[in-house]
């Protein structure tokens, strides 16, 4: 897999950690929280879809037709979700096994994180970042939602800390020791090396356009594709490899998608790591 050196400052930081280990484990259990009764709530994390043709209702879960019953079970606890603000949520897959326990405001981590092997045994814990105010309102703007932060601690199949990340509020500090597997934290767009967040991006200088994957460790991943989709009165998508990117042709995408409105089109960036997509970039367009 991978090999690298240890700094004597590393190497110590490293004995460190796992020499305190146990007390590690013991901090994140003894989380003081800003929150008070917190409410317990269930949620199936699973797929699920509904439709009706020729008057027939037909319901599916994780791709497999259940009964109504069987649908509203899971579906239900969707609308509990949705008003959990703060909660204690734990997540279930389709045969009762716990996946996860979080503090959550719906699908946003502010507090404790669990996460399980299918046997029950700890698979990873955590913590995000609280929201100290009573306010709830915007919560992913004012950086308040999933936002990691302090000691996360990874666990084998055994039960054994594997290795520990440092967080510091949403910014990836260290990983150590390394885990030699390729894990990108975060992707960032750059344009003439400055970071393309709310401004348009002029046709011109489209071909500018940097993806830069962010690594917890040295290893790299072989397999990262972007996809490029462009709406106008067609739908046009063009995929290519990471290193490709800069030759793609967005005069010709924008031609064939047949905009009208260059200054009210908004490209679609997704970054995919093999068949998973781990980022999005929405960008404005100007002439």
């Amino acid at each position: 897999m991978k090999i690298f050196t240890w700094s004597i400052k590393a190497f110590i930081a490293y004995s460190l950690m796992l020499s305190n280990s146990t007390n590690l484990c013991a901090q994140i259990d003894d989380i003081n929280t800003v929150y008070e009764d917190l409410k317990v709530v269930k949620f199936y994390s699973v797929s699920m879809s509904s439709s009706r043709d020729g008057g027939i209702n037909t319901y599916t879960v994780n791709n497999r037709k259940v009964s109504k019953s069987v649908y509203d079970k899971y579906h239900d606890t969707w609308d509990d979700m949705s008003t959990c603000c703060p909660c204690i949520l734990k997540s279930y897959d389709e045969n009762d096994i716990l996946l996860s326990e979080a503090v959550s405001c719906t699908d946003c981590g502010v507090g404790y994180y669990k996460e399980f092997y299918p046997d029950g045994k700890l698979k990873l814990k955590g913590q995000f970042k609280e929201n100290p105010t009573d306010d709830w309102n915007d919560i992913y703007k004012r950086g308040y939602c999933s936002v990691m932060d302090g000691k996360w601690l990874f666990y084998s199949v055994g039960g054994e800390v594997e290795y520990i990340e440092i967080w510091d509020g949403g910014e990836f500090i260290k990983q150590v020791p390394e885990s030699g597997k390729a894990e990108i934290w975060k992707v960032e767009l750059l344009l003439n090396g400055m970071v393309v967040d709310t401004q348009k991006v002029a046709l011109n200088e489209f071909h500018k356009l940097e993806v830069l994957p962010l690594y917890k460790n040295s290893a790299e991943s072989s397999e990262l594709k972007i996809k490029l989709r462009v709406v106008g009165r067609k739908f046009i998508e063009k995929e290519v490899m990471l290193h490709e990117f800069k030759n793609i042709n967005i005069h010709d995408l924008i031609e064939k998608a047949a905009i009208s409105e260059i200054e009210k089109n908004i490209v679609q960036i997704g970054i995919y790591n093999g068949r998973r997509n781990i980022w999005n970039f929405p960008v404005s367009l100007k002439k």
